[in-house]
């Protein structure tokens, strides 16, 4: 019989990795389903009540997670990609379809953490209410992960399958954020416009196709009620950005903003020699924020990253300034993780973490003053 803590592996492991899966299982106390068939995966999600989805490697990975959070029952089920050697750009990937943390299948201690995290997990607090949030988004992976996002910080969600309902959804009182891509909106400007016009009270962050993200960012530079997101970035800097504009202008800032930056963290408490792996959700001259279902339990610790704007990885202590578990949790408006206090860094590593902090924040304000795009056409040639 179970344990009553069933989690489902999908995918193809070799045998050190089955092992693996099998001993943080058992470490865990949580019955382990392991398939390399999606149709056994869905049926196995269908009949019983999962902690957890653990996804290894290939390309059904985000079919999954996507069949899986569309359904109302597993919209809070928590994923968790497996990669054999994480990197940036399996941190990005799998953050970009919905998972929770990136995990490698042979590390058998880092595997253990993460489901002993996922099997204390409760519901907590609900989040405080934040509104109704609409996403107008045609990419559906995209939807469905913007939607859990916002509904972990609060908002209750409706969709809009074209301009004219987000138009018509954004006049009505309940709606405080309205997400849209570029491809259902060529203008945003336009339409922020005629809503507000129209009595609006809503905020915009407009989700914009990589190859369009620079122009639409400067045509909103100075729009006070919009925010910018690359479309292929994390859902969840949507909810950063919608915290941006719930907290007023930028010229309201700390004098040391915090920015949006991923990367690859590796952190250990102080003196330790098991290190394990995250992912940056944004930083400061000050601090930073690393996503992961297995914060440190020591108070100091050893991080290393790249900063913004660099190539260099630095090294720093820092103190952990709270964390933040899996799930809903009162106030709580980031992912789960940790923050960070920075204590100490080498001179040229802090020389590093400043420059690379400073140029990032330096270059949010100056596009936060740009003049409209009007302005800029009437004065250039």
């Amino acid at each position: 019989m179970g344990n009553g803590t069933e989690m489902l592996a999908y995918g193809h492991f070799d045998a050190a990795e089955q092992s693996n899966l099998i001993e943080a299982a058992r470490a865990s106390a949580v019955d382990l389903f392991t398939t390399s068939s999606t149709q056994e995966a869905q049926q196995w999600l269908d009949g019983h009540e999962a902690r957890a989805l653990l996804l290894g490697e290939g390309d059904g990975q985000a079919d999954v997670a996507l069949q899986t959070r569309a359904q109302t029952k597993h919209r809070q089920l928590p994923i968790l990609a497996l990669a054999r050697q994480p990197s940036d750009l399996d941190f990005a990937g799998a953050y970009s379809w919905g998972a929770d943390d990136v995990v490698s299948p042979g590390r058998t201690w880092s595997l253990t953490l993460r489901l002993r995290a996922l099997t204390r997990a409760n519901r907590g607090d609900d989040p405080a209410a934040r509104g109704t949030a609409v996403i107008a988004e045609l990419d559906k992976a995209r939807r469905v992960a913007t939607a859990r996002a916002l509904y972990n910080s609060g908002y209750s969600v409706r969709f809009a399958v074209n301009k004219q309902d987000a138009y018509t959804f954004s006049l009505e009182p309940e709606v405080t954020l309205v997400v849209m891509c570029t491809e259902l909106c060529d203008d945003p400007q336009d339409l922020i416009n005629s809503v507000i016009k129209a009595g609006s009270a809503a905020k915009f962050i407009i989700s914009s196709e990589p190859r369009r993200h620079s122009e639409v960012s400067i045509a909103l530079a100075r729009n006070q009620l919009a925010r910018v997101t690359d479309a292929s970035a994390p859902p969840e800097n949507v909810v950063f950005l919608a915290n941006e504009l719930s907290a007023g202008p930028m010229a309201d800032k700390r004098a040391a903003p915090r920015i949006l930056h991923g990367t690859t963290v590796r952190f250990r408490g102080e003196g330790r020699e098991e290190e394990e792996l995250g992912f940056s959700y944004n930083v400061s001259e000050g601090g930073l924020y690393v996503r992961t279902l297995a914060p440190p339990t020591d108070d100091i610790i050893w991080l290393e990253l790249t900063p913004p704007k660099s190539s260099a990885r630095v090294r720093l202590t820092g103190q952990v300034a709270w964390r933040r578990p899996f799930g809903p949790h009162g106030k709580a408006t980031v992912p789960p993780g940790f923050g960070v206090k920075v204590l100490e860094l080498t001179p040229r590593d802090r020389a590093r973490w400043l420059e690379g902090c400073r140029t990032a924040a330096a270059e949010l304000l100056s596009a936060s003053l740009l003049p409209p795009s009007s302005d800029r056409r009437s004065t250039s040639g």
